[in-house]
């Protein structure tokens, strides 16, 4: 994903060590301090959306690096730059400087350089923008190879990246291949997520509540499966019981023994705590990263389980049918029976199967208002299945379209208005849009 792709990534060396690349050497230690530090600024700034400024910043940073004959901070300037202008769909604009970026890294390359995987991905991206799947494919294969060096074979990032290029063969009709490398992929992504929940759950030590509450907390992984940069994105308002979902996360560390050769690579994930009094120490983890691991986990259990999965989606299609043979069905019985056909996909792990008949029942005339209430009940369903399969950017845009329509209020299921305020929060933590995500999940709580 784009984002995923455009914030540095700090190896387990380069929290403890403070020392000068050789590559670098161009600028003095301060100097090089004070342009990372602007970097890190400039892009936080950027995933405000604050881009006019972000743009000011990272241009007068790719001066500096010019001038300094520093091609390695040429390329990070290039490569942030080159995101502001594809978040603002200016692709021909990214593009140029995608491709500038991609020249300076194989410049600069040593053998199976993880930088080069970074910036081939991120040019493949803005052609699928522009719909030019025929020359990004060859871009995004090269990008896929590349990262299958760079990282071990059960890092998350290289089961996103091989999702994408599922993604682009569906577009492009090539469904066998599509589906090859989406099993893998999503496998990959699911062992890492199923891990990383039991850990984070295992060390979890609520303190006693006479009242239920949930929080979220936002980290990043970076090599060797270690945490940086925990915090509370969504408190439940009181201090210990924060802290004490703070330190799950940073005594379940590592996660995985997860590596990689390239310096802008890392992982934003937020992680769910709900205690339920009722139950006492009751577990729920972020829908959006965990969920997948979960459904899979099941399916992989118990064949009866699939068969009885195959047979209730037999009976739902069944009703589906008979629900569009009546000339007074409503919208938002049908979106119902949708919604469940899509859970049903879900606990069979077929999240790609679930987005694609979503999709094709929003073609429908039944959903053509695209403000009514049943169809927002469908969009926030496929923005929770985009969620589950960690395709954040697509879940904020369908969410958005969800919870910031006037007729939002309108969809009578309370649970459904807060579960797709809580989904789009999520999204945005883990585009690392903190600041946004935090007006959702407000919102989720005043919902009613």
């Amino acid at each position: 994903m784009k984002f995923s792709s455009k914030i540095t990534l700090l190896t387990l060396a380069g929290l403890f060590v403070s020392f000068v690349d050789p590559a670098l050497a161009a600028m003095n230690e301060g100097d090089s301090k004070n342009w990372d530090d602007s970097l890190r600024h400039a892009r936080e700034l950027r995933d405000d959306k604050q881009y006019d400024q972000a743009e000011k910043i990272f241009l007068e940073l790719q001066s500096q690096a010019e001038n300094s004959d520093d091609k390695k901070r040429v390329r990070k300037a290039l490569t942030a730059l080159a995101a502001v202008y594809f978040y603002r769909k200016n692709y021909q604009k990214a593009e140029e400087l995608d491709r500038k970026a991609l020249g300076l890294a194989e410049s600069l390359a040593t053998e199976n350089d993880g930088t080069v995987a970074i910036c081939l991905n991120d040019l493949a991206e803005t052609l699928v923008e522009q719909k030019r799947f025929d020359e990004a494919l060859p871009i995004i294969k090269r990008s896929v190879a590349l990262s299958e060096v760079v990282f071990s074979h059960n890092h998350p990032l290289l089961g996103m990246r091989l999702n994408f290029l599922a993604d682009l063969l569906d577009k492009m009709g090539h469904k066998e291949e599509a589906i090859q490398y989406r099993s893998e992929g999503q496998g990959i992504i699911d062992a890492f997520l199923s891990q990383m929940s039991r850990k984070i759950k295992a060390a979890w030590k609520p303190p006693r509540s006479q009242y239920s509450y949930g929080s979220n907390v936002a980290f990043i992984v970076v090599d060797h499966g270690y945490v940086k940069d925990v915090h509370m994105i969504d408190s439940s308002k009181n201090a210990a019981n924060d802290q004490a979902a703070v330190d799950a996360v940073i005594a379940a560390q590592p996660f995985a023994d997860i590596n990689s050769k390239a310096d802008d690579d890392q992982l934003n994930l937020t992680f769910k705590f709900d205690y339920n009094f009722h139950r006492q120490a009751d577990t729920s983890i972020d829908p959006s990263q965990v969920t997948s691991a979960a459904t899979s986990a099941t399916v992989a259990d118990s064949q009866e389980k699939i068969d009885a999965a195959n047979k209730q989606l037999a009976k739902i299609m069944k009703d589906i049918d008979e629900i569009k043979k009546d000339k007074n069905h409503t919208a938002t019985t049908l979106a119902e029976f949708y919604g469940r056909m899509s859970d049903t996909l879900m606990v069979l792990g077929q999240h790609n199967k679930a987005i694609d008949s979503l999709k094709e029942a929003l073609d429908s005339p039944d959903f053509s208002d695209r403000n009514a209430p049943g169809t927002l009940m469908l969009l926030s369903e496929l923005g929770c299945v985009y969620s589950k399969s960690m395709k954040a950017g697509l879940a904020e845009t369908t969410l958005k379209a969800v919870v910031d329509s006037p007729n939002f209020e309108q969809i009578l299921d309370v649970q459904l208005k807060q579960q797709a305020l809580d989904d789009l929060g999520h999204s945005l933590s883990n585009l690392g849009h903190y600041a946004e995500a935090q007006k959702y999940y407000s919102r989720k709580k005043g919902s009613n």
